[in-house]
């Protein structure tokens, strides 16, 4: 028998800082089976369940109790308590100075949850779509919190995590060209791209430098389409916070920036065979005209 308060009044929406709640909380109960815990607090297994998809909220000494069946110390308690009260329906920040960024849980989360993501980065190229070297020499450049080879690490495990959800990237066509980056890196990720762009599940879009709606997405997004009823959500990524939006109106918005970056990027057609001009254009050393010049239509420099 269930006990405890009202399982009518403990029913909500699942939210993305719900969820990530739950994923905490699925963490600390590690390897033991939801029906020992459950019987021991005298709860349904579907109760313990919703707890952990993020579709019930608790009360704090019921939340209380599991955290200390399992062992939670008093910070983590503390900390668990307080998201336990509000599920932040419209979105939230999550500040990560002590972690690298791809670590963080509630990104993580949704990578793994999401039925189709879009990804744009204007900077470089796509972090779940980034070669070792490549990342190594990004993650370098930005002094990342942890461990450096942590931070590789956490970097790579979003390539295996994105793999076999359909996902569009899009990537600026001057992240490829040799600034800043040794050519011999910039060469292998090149071939990465051609690689990926081939995957049944995966569409690479190159934007073309200059192109007009570059300078209206100044920082990494992506949209993560979730499977019904769950509402899309929007991660935002900066060095030091990431931001995750729920609210309708800022999924829209990212929507329509999507949207911008499609009407002017290459097709996935057009984008592999620049991607292969690019390829032969480094493998030749890089001394004839950068291939955009021909691919994209645009007068050689």
């Amino acid at each position: 028998m269930d006990v405890g308060e009202d399982e009518s009044k403990s029913q909500r929406a699942s939210t993305a800082y719900s969820r990530w709640l739950g994923e905490e909380l699925r963490q600390l109960r590690g390897a033991r089976k939801p029906a020992a815990i459950a019987a021991r607090l005298g709860w349904s297994i579907s109760r313990l369940a919703k707890l952990e998809n993020g579709s019930r909220g608790t009360a704090d000494v019921e939340l209380g109790a599991l955290l200390g069946l399992y062992g939670a110390d008093a910070a983590t308690r503390e900390r668990l308590v307080r998201m336990s009260r509000d599920p932040r329906p419209d979105g939230f920040v999550c500040v990560h100075a002590d972690r690298p960024a791809d670590d963080v849980l509630p990104l993580v989360l949704h990578e793994r949850l999401a039925v189709a993501i879009s990804h744009y980065s204007p900077l470089v190229v796509p972090a779940p779509l980034q070669s070792e070297d490549y990342a190594r020499a990004v993650l370098a450049g930005r002094r990342q919190a942890g461990a450096p080879e942590a931070a590789l690490t956490a970097r790579i495990d979003r390539r295996s995590r994105v793999e076999g959800t359909p996902a569009e990237f899009f990537v600026d066509e001057w992240t490829l060209t040799p600034r800043g980056h040794d050519p011999g890196v910039l060469a292998d990720q090149v071939m990465y791209l051609r690689l990926v762009a081939n995957a049944p599940t995966t569409s690479v879009r190159v934007v073309p430098a200059g192109t007009a709606v570059a300078p209206a997405v100044d920082h990494p997004f992506s949209i993560f389409t979730l499977e019904r009823p769950l509402r899309s959500v929007v991660c935002v990524e900066m060095h030091a916070v990431t931001g995750f939006v729920e609210r309708d109106s800022g999924v829209e918005t990212y929507a329509r920036l999507r949207d911008l970056l499609a009407g002017a990027a290459l097709s996935p057609e057009g984008s592999r065979r620049f991607l292969e001009e690019v390829s032969d254009w480094y493998e030749r050393g890089g001394t004839t005209p950068w291939p955009g010049a021909a691919v994209l239509g645009r007068p050689a420099a």
